[in-house]
């Protein structure tokens, strides 16, 4: 699947602030405004930082006394005055996550009663029944959401879409006895509630950097570590 890329003005301002702290308003938009086709390339420019910050992709932060703040770290009489204003990027953004595993195939229980291979006299396997287990397949769904909204719980909407997702793959179809690990459920006959108290939720792993097109509401998901 091809993923769009992010328009030339923001992956601009990307490049202009990683890994250099904050620069000044002014200093963004003079040099990047040859890339706006638009007749007034500043505010152009000055209206793509307004919306980065509004999405919590950059800072917004004022220099008062070579100190820089926050509009909320103002004092109130502060407020009314004019600062220079800088923006940076935030570097961190948070990979939220569902996850459970399956096992497929006729043997998915590693049952031997039903295992043509089993051999009694083998000594290859180990455990109560001796018999080969399929391997594991991890399913996954995620977004990358901004630190603004670290705290924001996204286990439903992605049990959701990972489960809606599966629901139109051959791992639902007869011939693939797709089972859920721990609970020896066929995934076909699974209703979502099931699914969902099936679902482990990691939302705090930090990453870095994530583009503007990848952020939520975009979804992801993964069987065996395979993007689909």
């Amino acid at each position: 699947m091809f993923e769009q890329r992010p328009p030339r003005i923001k992956e601009a301002i990307f490049n202009f602030l990683r890994g250099v702290g904050q620069r000044a308003e002014k200093e963004i938009t003079a040099n990047l405004s040859h890339l706006s086709k638009s007749a007034t390339p500043e505010r152009s420019i000055n209206r793509t930082l307004n919306e980065l910050y509004k999405k919590g992709i950059l800072e917004k932060i004022y220099l008062k006394d070579d100190t820089f703040f926050t509009w909320d770290k103002l004092k109130p009489e502060d407020k009314k005055k004019r600062y220079p204003r800088f923006y940076r990027l935030v570097q961190e953004q948070i990979r939220k996550q569902v996850s459970t595993s399956i096992y497929c195939g006729s043997n998915s229980m590693g049952n031997q009663d039903d295992n043509p291979n089993y051999d009694e006299n083998s000594t290859r396997y180990h455990g109560s029944d001796r018999s080969p287990r399929k391997t594991p397949s991890d399913i996954k769904a995620w977004t990358f959401d901004t630190i603004k909204n670290k705290d924001v719980d996204r286990f439903e909407e992605l049990a959701i879409y990972l489960f809606n997702e599966l629901m139109t793959t051959r791992l639902t179809s007869d011939e693939n006895d797709c089972i859920v690990t721990q609970y020896g459920v066929y995934l076909k006959d699974l209703k979502f509630p099931e699914f969902k108290a099936m679902l482990g939720y990691d939302g705090e792993m930090p990453m870095a950097n994530v583009e503007d097109y990848k952020l939520y509401p975009q979804k992801f998901w993964s069987i065996r570590g395979v993007e689909q």
